[in-house]
């Protein structure tokens, strides 16, 4: 059974050690870009938005990161914990948010960098197609209509 809890201050160091581990190879040159160092981005899980993390069978499993902007549900991440991939955790996190927002939203938007092809991959077969480039963070922003 999944199922999600508000983050809490105590879990924000785990959900950005979670964040170097999957993104370590353009995290950092992330941060550096938009001028916060990993501190200050700590603070944006509990200012920007809504952060929860995600329980499967009451184990940790993940998180997950989004922002309501206007009529654009924005999804600033969903991070599974390796052990939990391939399950259809992603897929599920998904489709409940699709479903939460569908007459709160139009559109389901995300940023995913150019390196990371699983999540690219994963992201059309869920019905995400390219919407723009921000060739100075080397991100593609990718975004779903929501019926």
């Amino acid at each position: 059974m999944i199922r999600y809890e508000r983050a809490k201050p105590k879990d924000y160091a785990k959900l950005m050690d979670m964040m170097n581990e999957h993104a370590a190879d353009y995290l950092e040159t992330t941060l550096r870009l938009m001028g916060i160092d990993e501190e200050e981005f700590l603070k944006l899980f509990a200012n920007t938005g809504e952060t929860f993390n995600i329980l499967a069978d009451d184990q940790f499993a993940g998180f997950y990161w989004i922002e309501k902007r206007d009529r654009i549900l924005h999804i600033h991440g969903i991070v599974l914990d390796n052990a939990f991939q391939g399950q259809g955790i992603g897929k599920r996190v998904f489709k409940d948010l699709e479903d939460a927002y569908q007459k709160r939203a139009d559109i389901m938007e995300l940023g995913v960098h150019k390196t990371n092809e699983k999540a690219m991959q994963f992201y059309k077969q869920n019905g995400f197609s390219l919407h723009k480039e921000l060739d100075e963070l080397s991100f593609l922003i990718l975004r779903k209509p929501l019926k």
